[in-house]
């Protein structure tokens, strides 16, 4: 190595260049790790859905089959009854969403507008409502609302299987998101 190549080098290390592209190097190291992680079971499993069945079952086929077969999605779909499920997906979902929209907005409207005894202590739930991990409170409101009667007027047992539950949940504001949808809600109309 010559006096001056040298002297360039030092020049590179002393000056700080060298750390940021360490750092660097570093940085898009860790980003094609992560998008590795994320995007190879993904690519894997649609590999696989493009496999015949010896495809499947042949350890020598890896990543990409040997008979590429586009026939599975709408056998698939036809299978699995794909657009009577989407359907009702959508429509439980809309549904569901305007109510909980209109009754968080509701609430939160109230906790802005009104003072009330108890409102403090009522707003500290709805902030524990949103600390507390949704998989906690799921199930038992689940369990609680599923036999739902309406004071009596419906039969408990309709409600499985059903919007009832889904919707006790989203006009009540109970359900596991319902804290921050209340919390943006009363800081909007503030």
């Amino acid at each position: 190595m010559t006096k001056s190549k040298r002297n360039k080098f030092i020049h590179f290390i002393k000056s700080g260049r060298l750390a940021k592209w360490v750092l660097g190097l570093a940085k898009a190291v860790f980003i094609i790790g992560i998008c590795f992680t994320i995007l190879y079971p993904l690519l894997t499993k649609f590999s696989m859905s493009l496999m015949d069945q010896r495809d499947l079952f042949d350890p020598m086929v890896k990543f990409i089959p040997n008979t590429l077969r586009l026939s599975n999605y709408p056998e698939l779909i036809g299978y699995m009854k794909y657009w009577p499920a989407l359907s009702n997906t959508l429509v439980l979902s809309t549904i569901v969403s305007v109510a909980q929209v209109i009754s968080c907005s509701a609430v939160g409207y109230g906790f802005a507008k009104f003072n009330f005894k108890g409102k403090k202590l009522l707003f500290a739930g709805v902030i524990i409502a949103m600390i507390l991990p949704p998989f906690i409170s799921i199930t038992p409101l689940y369990l609680n609302f599923k036999s739902f009667t309406l004071f009596g007027l419906l039969p408990p047992d309709t409600m499985v299987g059903n919007i009832g539950p889904f919707l006790a949940l989203a006009l009540t504001a109970s359900a596991p998101r319902c804290g921050l949808y209340i919390f943006l809600a009363r800081q909007f109309f503030r």
